[in-house]
């Protein structure tokens, strides 16, 4: 009978051991299979916990792959474009006038380049840093600050913001670094001043809840599809239509990268109908000490 059980236990940790150096070498489709097979609790348990580990990792290189495709397809545009120009402007020669038009096409793709380097690397940092616990920002500053980096979208579309009459005044302080959380609120203004009609008005508003402060931004535009909604803050989702918009689908991934690193929580108001509203969650500062 020791014997009989000893082999069992061994087959099972073989077993285990097995599926363990395929994912080393690079299968994860390996899988345990069915823990009740197996001829003790613990290899049970050990079974299915590496099982459930290597669908988790599944998922994690599976998503990674799918971002650098879409970050390759997204840097091919404007790498094509500048290859277009460049290639147009050697076929024959040129005068000043013609060559300077061509330079600002050029410039034009390579500022489209530097755009999307600096938003991939915002993003890799916004999901790979800790959160910001010994961080804390007033409100007012936050808004401030995400108002002014949003002027150039406001000026080009005709778009106005509406903000709180006595938002410099509000004394509220709030957990997070103050450059991170502007950068959050300035992008989903800029993504509600696109998705507005020209001559509209995004809405700015400063509610406090129980624990914290709520920051919302509120468009005129036809709002977000019950089916687009699940997604809107994966890496490069347009949704319908998002062919139509500038950007490469990072803001909004962007935007929820900085505030979960900074304690935050950022979600769509499914409630709200008419436009699309976005609120930013943020805990009070009361009990952070200063960095």
């Amino acid at each position: 009978m020791a014997r009989w059980l000893g082999e069992r236990l061994a087959r099972d940790v073989h077993s285990v051991a097995h599926v363990a150096r395929l994912v080393a070498e690079g299968d994860l489709a390996a899988r345990v299979g069915d823990p009740r097979v197996m001829g003790a609790d613990e290899t049970r348990s050990l079974a299915s916990d590496l099982d459930h580990m290597i669908s988790r990792l599944d998922e994690v290189v599976s998503s990674q792959r799918r971002f650098i495709s879409h970050a390759a397809h997204e840097l091919r545009s404007p790498l094509a474009s500048l290859r277009g120009e460049l290639q147009l402007a050697l076929r024959r020669d040129r005068d000043v006038d013609e060559y300077r038009a061509a330079l600002r096409e050029m410039l034009s793709s390579v500022d489209a380049l530097i755009a999307l380097a600096e938003d991939l690397l915002r993003l890799a940092r916004a999901q790979g840093g800790a959160p910001a616990t010994r961080a804390r920002a007033r409100v007012a500053d936050v808004v401030r600050e995400a108002l002014r980096m949003a002027r150039g979208h406001l000026d080009d579309r005709g778009v106005t913001i509406a903000v709180p009459p006595a938002i410099d005044e509000f004394p509220v302080e709030v957990r997070g670094a103050a450059a991170d959380l502007a950068r959050a609120l300035r992008n989903l203004i800029d993504n509600a001043v696109v998705h507005s009609p020209p001559g509209g008005e995004v809405r700015v508003e400063v509610v406090v809840v129980e624990g914290g402060v709520e920051l919302a931004v509120v468009d005129q535009g036809p709002g977000i599809p019950v089916a687009d909604q699940p997604h809107i803050f994966t890496p490069f989702f347009r949704g319908a239509g998002g062919e139509n918009h500038e950007g490469a689908g990072l803001g909004l991934a962007i935007a929820r990268g900085l505030t979960e690193g900074s304690g935050g929580r950022l979600a769509l108001d499914t409630r709200h109908s008419g436009g699309a509203r976005m609120v930013l969650h943020l805990a009070f500062a009361e009990n952070v000490p200063p960095a």
